[in-house]
This record gives C-alpha cells, structure tokens and sequence, in this order.
C-alpha cells in the first residue's frame, strides 16, 4: 500500500504542468528523468521515487505535502472528524 495514490498524484502533476504551459520534457529535464518517465508518472502508472518527487516540489514551487495532495487529505480529515 502507497500512502501517495498514484492516479491522484499523476493528475496532479497534469494539472500543475499544463496551467503553467510547460512541457513533459522541460519538467523532465529539470528533475533528471526521462520524458517517458514523466509521462507515466502522469498517468498514474509509477509513482516517482523520493528525489524526483523533491525535485517535482522544486519545479511547481510547492512542499512535498501540497504535491503529493497530503495536507488536503489532512484538512478533509480534519474538518470531517
């Protein structure tokens, strides 16, 4: 079990990409991964390891729990319990 779901954050990582209008391979080349590796990470096939998810975080501007969409799973926890 992934405390990351994979498809979420793949269409997190979508949205974030293309409101900034910034291609697969800028993002990729920025993190050191391939375009294809990107591109499945999107998709929600493969969940990136921990220095691609960093260096993710780095290129939107973001922490790590706003990427991975933790602090809204904490907040809707919180508000619903």
């Amino acid at each position: 079990m992934h405390c990351v779901d994979p498809v979420r954050l793949g269409e997190r990582l979508l949205r974030l990409r293309r409101r900034r209008g910034k291609s697969q391979q800028l993002v990729a080349d920025f993190c050191g991964i391939s375009q294809a590796a990107l591109c499945r990470y999107e998709r929600g096939q493969r969940l990136p390891d921990a220095g691609t998810l960093f260096a993710l975080a780095a290129f939107f501007g973001l922490g790590l729990d706003e990427l991975c969409g933790a602090a809204e799973e904490f907040y809707g926890l919180y508000r619903a319990g």
